[in-house]
């Protein structure tokens, strides 16, 4: 191939790539439109993301949420890769005009794009063919990837690096060349960046596994190139290393803001007990979960069953995250494989994917108590449904790679179908998929006519020259494959729109209300039902204060919680209306059930005092007047008045000026959290944890300059680092990529001018 040819070579396979990505666009209008907008997990990723990019136009990088469940750190910057660069593509397209729900829509298409543009590069690499390796990112886009983008975005977050990463790692080992070494260097850099890293792990050790098993002799040779590789490549290496650990920081920042002394996930632990029962459970303060805590719900043999691969697929529901489809197809070229002679790269795919499938089956299988045991890793995770997005992938490849073998030997027919024998052993298996299809109950017209169109195909492919066949066979190939996706999307389509919401999509300010509204409003939207917690992500989207209520939250202030299962529920909310509240008077409380009492007792009645956990010489005086006799309640601010007016608010940050006549302890109703810090006209002061769990802290009389502000350790710096360590290691593989380019132009040219 000359130099010249490549342009028209790449814009070839540019349009061989969009075109199908267009036709999942079409399909998929409604959604990109926002005629029927996310849903589930989509929805509130689309809500953290838009409170994090808002905050960053406005010059703020969040580190806490104080619109939701009376505060709490913005843990979803490492939960769900936020400090990705890719996320502030959506920050680009606000500014270009778009609104948040379209440049969000725009950022999901473009993962979804990039890893299928991955995978395509993948399975071409592995199938050594371009209409199979065409089929294979087909099949992608309309399998359980594209079918759940819109409901549970975080599958397509877990996948993006994955297939990118599995490319450059073949490319590597074959040549050892540093724009490869470079390219698998930042897919695995985007690992700990894009999503939770645990199912890329998992995965990662599956492979180890499989290639011990299937492809031992290629280890050695592996090992003792990448040792050379090192050796010759020192500065590269300990960038490259440099960097991984530089964008896995925040995970320890993470670890370290979002402890568990502070806060606790009432939701993950208690989902299935008695309510009664959850502070008892919560009072183990240990990182994992127990084994009843990680299999209760969240695996795949829970929500996917054999006939449900071919039958009610008119019933797809748009309300059900994690749904796993396949196109019927490759259903059928499994079946078709099963007299064909399986080649290496099958038995490698058949082996990851019986052991990813064994992890996502949860305590369905004998394995998932000795992992838990074995692997500290399994007991910090649940959802292992998740594993769908790379169990479709592989079966995909597993499919075209069994498809190769039965139709394809080089050019010629393969010797299954060169034989009268196998000819009719393929179309028995054929009658027999169809025969049980039509026994099934409401199965898809078009699941039907696959097994007979790819019949017809078998038949023409037996009896003729494949070569002549071939432009035909292609339009074929893609044309079996999305006939039951076409008619599947159209019910999904459906089904979804009784799930159509307004949905908050214009740039928003944080807004500070001096008390919250508590009364419940009528909301007819399903989705607002359907969802648990729509309120929680409707304050953080429009970063206003939301209806809050007495559940089970996703993550709250473990004192907050014992609180609100303790008292009657319109006890601690009459109190928590209130964000800023002036005391006269300070006790201690002790750990006592007595003590405890007092402090609710205390918040019952909106006593005239507050209660700290251990107090000192600065409180003096109001501990002095701790045993007067109660006369007035404490001051409650309602709004704006002489006595305190709020000067500057972000959700890392409220400054109030205050002049009261006398010394005030001033409580600000907001989750305490060690990573705060407070100021009184500038100087450190300190915070105590009043009222069991809230901030609070001495205020001289007169007019006085006070300040809360979240300032964790380090910050928001182990964010930037990651963020500017990814990019750099970008450019630099960039830059690497163009040199390769150049001096190979160039060693090109230098032949060209040999006689």
């Amino acid at each position: 191939m000359t130099l010249s040819s490549r342009p028209s070579v790449k814009l070839e396979m540019l349009l061989k790539l969009l075109a199908p990505f267009g036709l999942f666009c079409f399909f998929a209008r409604d959604f990109i439109s926002g005629a029927t907008p996310l849903n589930l997990d989509s929805f509130a990723n689309y809500a953290l993301t838009k409170f994090y990019i808002d905050n960053l136009l406005q010059g703020v990088f969040p580190l806490w949420n104080p619109f939701v469940d009376i505060g709490q750190p913005f843990v979803s910057l490492v939960v769900l890769g936020l400090q990705n660069p890719l996320v502030l593509a959506v920050a680009v397209l606000v500014k270009a005009g778009l609104n948040f729900y379209h440049a969000y829509v725009g950022y999901l298409l473009l993962n979804l794009f990039l890893a299928g543009w991955g995978f395509f590069q993948l399975a071409r690499k592995l199938l050594r063919h371009e209409l199979l390796a065409v089929f294979c990112y087909t099949a992608f886009l309309f399998s359980s990837v594209g079918l759940n983008v819109f409901n549970q975005a975080n599958l397509l977050l877990i996948l993006v690096p994955v297939p990118w990463l599995f490319y450059f790692l073949l490319e590597f080992f074959e040549g050892f060349e540093r724009r490869h070494f470079c390219g698998l260097a930042l897919s695995a850099m985007l690992i700990p960046m894009s999503y939770l890293p645990f199912h890329a792990l998992v995965l990662l050790g599956a492979f180890g596994l499989c290639c011990l098993l299937v492809v031992p002799g290629a280890l050695l040779p592996a090992a003792k190139g990448l040792g050379v590789f090192l050796r010759k490549n020192v500065l590269l290496s300990v960038l490259a290393v440099t960097g991984l650990l530089t964008v896995s920081m925040p995970a320890l920042t993470y670890r370290t803001f979002g402890d568990t002394e502070h806060f606790v996930s009432p939701y993950r632990r208690c989902i299935d007990k008695p309510r009664e029962e959850c502070p008892g459970i919560l009072s183990d303060q240990r990182l994992g979960m127990t084994y009843d805590d990680v299999s209760s719900f969240g695996t795949i043999a829970e929500r996917v069953g054999f006939r449900s691969l071919f039958s009610h697929l008119d019933k797809i529901s748009y309300g059900i995250d994690g749904v796993w489809y396949l196109p019927a197809y490759l259903y059928l070229i499994l079946l078709l494989a099963v007299p064909t002679r399986c080649a290496k790269l099958s038995l490698f795919l058949m082996a990851l994917g019986a052991m990813v499938l064994t992890v996502a089956l949860g305590q369905a299988t004998v394995f998932d108590r000795f992992l838990y045991a074995a692997i500290p890793l399994f007991q910090h995770f649940r959802n292992k449904f998740f594993f769908i997005a790379y169990l479709a992938p592989i079966l995909i490849l597993l499919a075209a790679s069994q498809l190769k073998a039965i139709f394809l030997d080089g050019d010629r027919p393969s010797p299954l179908l060169n034989s009268r024998a196998g000819f009719w052993l393929l179309s028995a298996l054929h009658g027999l998929a169809l025969g049980w299809l039509l026994r099934q109950s409401a199965v898809l017209a078009t699941t039907l006519l696959t097994v007979i169109l790819s019949w017809i195909v078998l038949m023409f492919v037996a009896r003729r020259d494949i070569l002549v066949l071939r432009p035909v066979l292609k339009g074929l190939l893609i044309v079996i494959l999305l006939l039951e996706p076409a008619q599947v999307w159209g019910h999904y389509v459906h089904n979804a729109r009784p799930f159509a919401c307004p949905v908050a999509s214009s740039s928003t300010r944080p807004v500070f209300s001096f008390q919250r509204h508590f009364a419940e409003a009528a909301e007819e939207c399903l989705t607002r039902r359907y969802l648990y917690h729509y309120r929680d992500h409707q304050g953080t989207l429009t970063m206003r204060d939301v209806t809050w209520f007495s559940g089970l939250p996703l993550w709250m202030n473990r004192n907050l919680f014992y609180l609100m299962v303790r008292m009657p529920n319109e006890w601690l909310m009459r109190y928590l209306q209130f964000k800023l509240i002036a005391y006269d008077r300070v006790a201690e409380f002790g750990r006592s059930e007595d003590s405890i009492m007092q402090v609710m007792e205390a918040i019952h009645h909106l006593d005239d005092v507050a209660y700290v956990p251990k107090a000192d010489a600065r409180l003096a005086g109001f501990l002095g007047a701790a045993a007067a006799p109660e006369q007035n309640p404490p001051f409650a601010a309602s709004g704006e008045s002489a006595l305190m007016k709020v000067l500057y608010f972000d959700v890392n940050t409220l400054r109030v000026q205050t002049n009261f006549p006398v010394d005030k302890f001033l409580v600000y109703v907001d989750s305490f959290h060690s990573g705060w810090k407070a100021f009184v006209n500038g100087v450190p002061a300190p915070l105590y944890r009043a009222q069991l769990t809230f901030k609070g802290v001495a205020v001289p009389a007169g007019k006085q300059t006070l300040e809360f502000r979240c300032a964790p350790p380090a910050g928001a710096w182990p964010f930037v680092a990651g963020t500017l360590s990814l990019l750099i290691f970008g450019l630099f593989s960039l830059w690497e990529a163009g040199a390769f380019k150049n001096s190979q132009a160039g060693g090109i040219k230098q032949q060209d001018r040999t006689p």
